[in-house]
């Protein structure tokens, strides 16, 4: 599952330490922060990474604009000081040219859904020209096992965001209407953000350490995993804003579900989420959030789901 978007773990891991160098200070830097606080800031980040058009259901023609240097995804959405202009590069625009088929619930036919490339603000060049990465995969991907209901197809869109080396890319389901961003650190480190432009209490956050800043790694499995907040302590990467949830469960030996309440505080809202974590030998960290209005909670089941199948243990 997880190979069609990175290809196996052991290769991503190779990958990623040969082409992203970790600085030091920004090691130290990003464990004072953790996944929560990063979370609750990835609008801002949006702002501060890109200036590109963010993609959504339609395509949009005009190229983006540069953006500021981004050394990590810890930098983007923590204060940082003013730095130069930098030679980072960005996919220009949304493009939805493609489909990718998922399995329909028993007795239906497969679904298709609309993939969607999403503009990306990048802290290392793109290539060897200079030039961005390709908003969309060079190929077709392959069909999906995971299920999409029949009823949700009409409402839900593939965003893929190109993760700037060997084509490899980050996948999410969103709604078709929401605008989607993306930003990868120049230590690999990424994130992906998609809300509904007029409706703060409905967006997605994601954050994937990919295996780089072991501080922020540490701290944010600290601050997500209650169990495992005396191991972060004690590696000297403690949680700043440990996690208080409505309910959790494990999905898996690695990963846990959970609820929290609406970031919003508004009446009728929630948060669905899921988080990842290997603190065994070189600690990864990655999580999902997907803030929702209730009447639209079998949409944030489907796509928080889809990241659990994709980007779990199983």
């Amino acid at each position: 599952m997880f190979a069609t978007s990175f290809g196996n773990k052991a290769a991503r891991r190779i990958v990623i330490a040969a082409l992203f160098v970790m600085a030091p200070a920004w090691l130290s830097a990003c464990g004072n922060n953790n996944g929560a606080d990063q979370a609750q800031t990835a609008k801002e980040t949006v702002a501060a990474v890109s200036g590109t058009t963010a993609a959504g259901a339609a395509p949009v023609d005009e190229p983006s604009s540069g953006a500021p240097e981004v050394d990590s995804l810890a930098d983007a959405v923590s204060p940082s000081p003013a730095s130069s202009p930098s030679s980072l590069t960005a996919a220009t625009s949304a493009s939805v040219s493609r489909t990718i088929m998922f399995d329909g619930e028993t007795g239906e036919a497969a679904v298709s859904l609309p993939l969607v490339g999403v503009p990306t603000a990048y802290g290392v060049d793109g290539d060897g020209d200079g030039e961005p990465p390709s908003l969309l995969p060079e190929s077709d991907l392959p069909a999906q096992g995971f299920v999409v209901p029949k009823k949700l197809a009409s409402k839900l869109a593939v965003y893929w965001m190109n993760l700037g080396y060997d084509n490899q890319g980050f996948m999410m389901l969103a709604p078709r209407d929401w605008t989607v961003t993306g930003s990868v650190g120049a230590n690999g480190s990424f994130g992906m953000h998609a809300e509904n432009s007029v409706d703060a209490g409905q967006f997605l956050d994601t954050i994937d350490t990919a295996g780089s800043c072991q501080g922020c790694a540490i701290a944010d499995i600290g601050a997500y995993f209650p169990e495992l907040a005396k191991w972060a302590e004690e590696q000297g990467f403690p949680a700043d804003t440990p996690k208080t949830y409505l309910s959790s469960k494990p999905i898996g030996d690695r990963m846990i579900e959970f609820t929290e309440t609406s970031d919003n505080g508004r009446d009728g809202y929630g948060v669905l989420g899921a988080a990842y974590e290997e603190h065994e030998g070189g600690s990864l960290f990655r999580t999902a959030r997907t803030g929702y209005a209730q009447e639209d909670r079998a949409v944030a089941e489907t796509m928080i789901a889809f990241y659990e199948w994709m980007y779990g243990d199983r």
